[in-house]
């Protein structure tokens, strides 16, 4: 079943990968964390929303990534997501590495007011959101406004 959904996963999200995203918008962030999703990586199939996000922290976590891009699928009707791929992110926003999701197979409810709320609000709605040109130098202006 994990094979087949990762399959099922990568053939709806086609080529749209973190280095060819031309519509990021920042959904949502706090002194630690920005999320933003990349628009023109949303892929709707039925009830299923497939995309790509990256959370930039303010401080690594650990030696050497600053960032994380997430492959998810979003149940919109269902109102859960599983996430289906990691990229870790540099610095600069450089990729470092991409693995696949050890809890591909989980289903998880974004918690009330959480940053994973707002990520698959804008996903499955289209709602918030603002758009910016690259999350690795849109997130330190995000914290020295706020």
């Amino acid at each position: 079943m994990r094979i087949g959904s990762m399959f099922i996963a990568a053939a709806v999200l086609g080529a749209a990968a973190p280095a060819a995203a031309q519509n990021w918008h920042r959904v949502d962030g706090n002194a630690d964390t920005v999320s933003y999703v990349d628009a023109d990586s949303l892929r709707r199939s039925g009830n299923m929303v497939y995309g790509y996000y990256v959370n930039v922290y303010a401080a690594p976590i650990n030696d050497w990534v600053y960032g994380s891009g997430i492959r998810s699928e979003f149940a919109c009707n269902r109102n859960y997501f599983r996430t289906l791929e990691y990229t870790y992110y540099g610095r600069a926003g450089d990729a470092l590495r991409t693995e696949p999701s050890e809890t591909i197979d989980e289903h998880k409810v974004p918690q009330p007011g959480s940053l994973n709320e707002s990520v698959m609000e804008f996903a499955c709605r289209g709602t918030g959101g603002t758009p910016v040109g690259d999350p690795f130098t849109d997130a330190p202006r995000f914290w020295d406004q706020n």
